[in-house]
């Protein structure tokens, strides 16, 4: 059983790797037209969920919020940690400013487990509220 594709304001996302002020959220619509398999691919196979948010939240990808804290040049090639998840694709997260709360650099990995114990690396933690 797969979860539906996210779209939030055009943006493909998943839900899992976005976050909302649900103030700022305007309109939510399901689908499971086939029209939308056309238009996105395989992944809209099992539904879309599409998330319209108002303009005065201001949804940020990775590259923006390592911009805002300063670590374009040392985070671009670090694994990504969102509410305690690893995230797997980095490329899909989308954020509201207004949730976000700390960004760090995180040297060793012993706050998140892998499936093989906890990691070593130095990874980027991205704590929202």
């Amino acid at each position: 059983n797969k979860p539906p594709m996210a779209i939030v304001n055009n943006f493909k996302t998943d839900l899992n790797h976005t976050v909302i002020n649900p103030d700022y959220i305007d309109s939510v619509s399901v689908s499971k037209d086939s029209s939308f398999i056309t238009k996105y691919g395989k992944e809209a196979q099992y539904g879309i969920i599409m998330v319209y948010v108002s303009k005065k939240a201001e949804m940020l990808q990775l590259a923006d919020i390592l911009k805002i804290y300063n670590l374009t040049e040392k985070g671009n090639n670090l694994k990504v940690c969102l509410k305690t998840k690893w995230v797997k694709n980095p490329s899909i997260i989308y954020i509201d400013k207004s949730k976000l709360m700390n960004v760090e650099i995180i040297q060793n990995g012993s706050e998140v487990t892998t499936d093989d114990g906890f990691s070593a690396e130095p990874y980027i933690k991205i704590t929202t509220n």
